[in-house]
């Protein structure tokens, strides 16, 4: 059965809404990355924090790939 244009639009919809999705996950992790280096101090040096968000800049860059 042939696909109607609206499905056709609806899915490129819905595959370039999940891809800024990722993108925007990304990019929130890198900012969370930048002020952890920024902020260790406050955060009182934990190496368990450091390691949670590198934990979740894998799974994004597995997200993306």
């Amino acid at each position: 059965m042939a696909r109607t244009p609206e499905q056709i639009l609806a899915d490129a919809q819905t595959k370039a809404a999940e891809k800024k999705r990722k993108k925007n996950l990304a990019l929130a992790i890198q900012d969370l990355e930048k002020y952890m280096e920024m902020h260790g101090d406050v955060l009182h040096h934990s190496a368990e924090r450091r390691e949670q968000a590198a934990e979740l800049a894998n799974r994004v860059a597995e997200l993306g790939g």
